[in-house]
């Protein structure tokens, strides 16, 4: 329990916010995380409840807290700027925004392509895919869920790669580098589309997301460079913790490397 701020040289309800940022930057209060209620910090830090509101407005402008109607104020996510572009895979965005980033494979299993998958692919409703279901973090937060389909006769080696994957249980795993283990140095992007949505309850549950927050779902064709589709990808991103950003070269050749 803190003690009552003393206002001796610096205004209290500076005080109150600097005591706040120190417990978010010493993890006290994760990302996430709701805060007490005014009355409950008013009492804490002795001060008026005017103080604490400006402590708190200070804090969510500095966009270091998210005030929720209805639901309180919480520590905000930290937010990673995904540049869309040839040469950004999802791991190098995290780590240009200074954030660490993992992936869990949550599934990989054989299935017959439906029509939809089929069209996206371009190859036969019924044929081979095979579906790979992965969970991408940054920080240890999950921020994506990501569907990619690829049409097993293109890449038959990829099945054995993914499998290997799951039986070392690996989280430091690049599709890109994966693909490249199964003879596939380079791809591109051929189209990309972009929607916002609430999210399923599983998929909330997924991506620790409440069902007032919303999704960024992208989906996007993949082709090598004689322009054959090898993977189609369904992603489901937190949209509080991501802001998109299209690069001129958005769809665009790049290498697995």
């Amino acid at each position: 329990m803190a003690k009552a701020l003393s206002g001796a040289g610096i205004t209290r309800w500076r005080q109150v916010g600097e005591t706040l940022m120190r417990e978010i930057d010493q993890g006290l209060l994760a990302p996430g995380d709701k805060l007490p209620a005014e009355m409950e910090l008013q009492e804490r830090f002795g001060v008026a409840r005017q103080t604490v509101r400006r402590a708190l407005s200070h804090l969510r402008n500095e966009g270091i807290l998210d005030v929720q109607l209805g639901r309180g104020t919480f520590v905000a996510n930290k937010v990673f700027q995904y540049q869309i572009a040839a040469q950004k895979t999802f791991e190098q965005n995290l780590v240009d925004s200074s954030m660490t980033p993992s992936r869990q494979l949550i599934s990989c299993e054989i299935l017959a392509a439906t029509r939809g998958i089929a069209e996206k692919l371009e190859i036969q409703a019924g044929d081979r895919v095979l579906l790979v279901v992965t969970l991408g973090k940054a920080d240890d937060v999950p921020v994506a869920l990501v569907k990619t389909y690829f049409p097993v006769s293109r890449i038959p080696r990829l099945e054995k790669a993914y499998r290997q994957i799951s039986a070392n249980r690996a989280k430091a795993f690049s599709p890109a580098k994966v693909l490249k283990t199964a003879g596939i140095r380079s791809f591109g992007r051929k189209n990309i589309r972009l929607k916002s949505r609430f999210p399923s309850p599983d998929e909330a549950e997924t991506l620790k997301l409440t069902s007032m927050d919303t999704l960024v779902e992208t989906n996007s064709v993949s082709t090598a460079e004689n322009g054959t589709a090898i993977f189609y990808s369904i992603s489901y991103y937190a949209g509080s913790r991501v802001e998109f950003f299209i690069g001129e070269d958005a769809i665009a050749s790049f290498s697995a490397e």
